[in-house]
């Protein structure tokens, strides 16, 4: 299932999305991302009953 997910701050210079039961990481389209007036609208996240995250690369990165 893919769900729009919205952001107060500043668009991300390198997105990927983190499935944080497996442990994969996968770069995250920079034209899913909308800025508006309130920050940024992420569309098509995928979703599942596991936590997930969306987040800067370097922040992943080891």
């Amino acid at each position: 299932m893919d769900a729009p997910a919205s952001w107060p701050g500043k668009p991300f210079a390198d997105p990927v999305w983190v499935d944080m039961l497996t442990g994969e990481i996968r770069a995250f389209p920079r034209d899913r991302m909308v800025e508006c007036a309130d920050g940024v609208v992420f569309t098509g996240v995928p979703v599942y009953d596991s936590p997930c995250l969306l987040t800067e690369r370097a922040a992943v990165a080891g």
